[in-house]
């Protein structure tokens, strides 16, 4: 049996990536990560080629935190500092396999937008609570 590459579609925010990997009725999932910043994916599924195994590794441009990282089709990784990438992996040159999920993007200006929103939610609910006691 060949071993290809599924389609790979990423977001990110300040403090995490999402990956989607397009792969249907996928079984065997194995996702590692491996040292700070690599992440391998195998499983067998459906996927653009047909019902195959698909492969593909990820050396990420900046560490990563392992054990926050959901491991399922739909990855979701922590990143160890939170802020913008000018891109996802370690090589500047996009891996074929690789797109931009359209559906889960912000720019940077957005995502600084989403942190600035959640820090205003946050000293509104602490001044809430202080004033209850």
């Amino acid at each position: 049996m060949q071993i290809l590459t599924p389609q790979v579609f990423w977001a990110q925010r300040h403090g995490e990536i999402f990956l989607r990997v397009e792969l249907s009725d996928a079984s065997d999932v194995d996702i590692s990560l491996q040292g700070h910043n690599t992440l391998q994916f195998r499983a067998q599924g459906h996927g653009a080629k047909g019902d195959n195994q698909y492969e593909f590794s990820l050396e990420f441009l900046e560490p990563i935190h392992q054990k926050s990282t959901q491991r399922q089709v739909d990855i979701k990784i922590r990143k160890r500092v939170e802020r913008w990438w000018e891109r996802l992996t370690l090589r500047e040159k996009k891996p074929l396999f690789l797109a931009p999920d359209f559906d889960r993007w912000l720019d940077e200006s957005d995502a600084e937008m989403e942190l600035q929103a959640k820090a205003r939610t946050r000293r509104t609910t602490l001044r809430e609570k202080r004033g209850k006691i």
